[in-house]
């Protein structure tokens, strides 16, 4: 995930909070707004905990989830 320094989140949380404040829109709206600001935060943060991991296991020489395979027991 490349390093972006403009960052639109704080941005976009500022107006909601300004449209709130001024009853400017319905209060569905803003619970809407607050909702989709919300998962894009969750988005991000997933793929920015994606990208820490592959740079991590590659780095490391690991296998993030490898199934170790056995033979049966036979008795």
């Amino acid at each position: 995930m490349p390093f972006k320094w403009r960052f639109i989140d704080p941005f976009f949380y500022a107006v909601i909070i300004y449209l709130d404040s001024q009853n400017m829109i319905e209060d569905r709206t803003v619970v809407w707004l607050y909702v989709l600001w919300t998962c894009r935060v969750l988005v991000s943060y997933l793929m920015f905990m994606t990208s820490v991991i592959q740079q991590l296991t590659a780095y490391l020489n690991i296998s993030f989830l490898k199934v170790k395979q056995t033979k049966a027991k036979t008795s």
